[in-house]
């Protein structure tokens, strides 16, 4: 039986009332409380950009399918001539306003092919009293904005 070598894991909320979810973070500059963009579902079909906030950092033995991989300042999204159109810059250091941010990568996540997103995520958009805002499915069970549930009991 093998096991996972150690690696940097970031634990990552991803909605406001939403639990931290663990991921692989390589990079060294990003410590707790920062906003980041983190890679979902990596190397698969349905990977797509999501964000959230580092709540913990730790070496686990995990194999995560997540990985935290940019500052949300270094990335920003705009539509030209060719469509929409991420950019990386690594030397960009200015803090930027999470709120702003999303407002600016609002268009991507639009563009996403439906069957990227989860079924849950259609469910939760159907339910939620206000965007970002967890929404109660019943018998104690939520529902975050990025589909996954928690069962908070009766």
């Amino acid at each position: 039986m093998s096991r996972n070598s150690f690696q940097r894991v970031a634990f990552v909320k991803l909605s406001p009332q939403g639990k931290a979810y663990a991921m692989r973070c390589d990079r060294k500059d990003i410590v707790v409380g920062d906003e980041v963009e983190v890679l979902m579902y990596a190397g698969t079909p349905r990977e797509y950009y999501d964000d959230g906030e580092i709540t913990d950092i730790s070496q686990q033995r995990w194999d995560c399918s997540c990985h935290v991989i940019n500052h949300i300042c270094e990335v920003s999204y705009k539509f030209d001539t060719s469509g929409l159109v991420r950019t990386v810059d690594h030397s960009v250091t200015t803090k930027t306003e999470i709120d702003a941010w999303r407002a600016q990568k609002s268009p991507y996540l639009e563009s996403l092919n439906k069957s990227v997103r989860s079924d849950m995520q259609d469910i939760y958009e159907a339910i939620a009293p206000e965007p970002g805002e967890d929404a109660y499915l019943g018998d104690g069970v939520w529902i975050r904005a990025d589909g996954s549930t928690d069962d908070r009991g009766r």
